[in-house]
């Protein structure tokens, strides 16, 4: 059985972030990754793609979300990944996950 280690889900980020590309090599069809952080559902915001959350319009950041508190953050406009392995997914968690993405952003960008 084959387990994903942080490093892994933060080399997914990263290839996100790059418009699907990784060392130079198209992994992800950019066309496909547009669609993906597109809306996709009319849900409440944050918005949603394929199995993608959106915070806003295009190179907006958007998140992958696991389970019990797990994340994959990607901002395609500084190309800035944040991966959160949890076990938690409590609402002060949510809430510290969120300033920290903030905070990073902020000197990202």
């Amino acid at each position: 059985m084959a387990v994903a280690a942080v490093r892994d889900w933060g080399r997914l980020g990263l290839m996100l972030a790059h418009k699907g590309t990784w060392s130079g090599n198209a992994i992800v069809p950019e066309k496909w990754l547009a669609a993906a952080t597109t809306r996709q559902l009319e849900v409440p915001s944050p918005a949603y793609g394929y199995q993608i959350w959106l915070s806003g319009d295009d190179d907006a950041p958007f998140y992958l979300s696991g389970r019990h508190g797990q994340f994959v953050m990607v901002d395609p406009r500084s190309r800035t990944t944040l991966v959160q392995t949890a076990l938690d997914a409590s609402e002060w968690s949510s809430k510290e996950l969120g300033s920290l993405w903030l905070a990073v952003l902020a000197g990202s960008r």
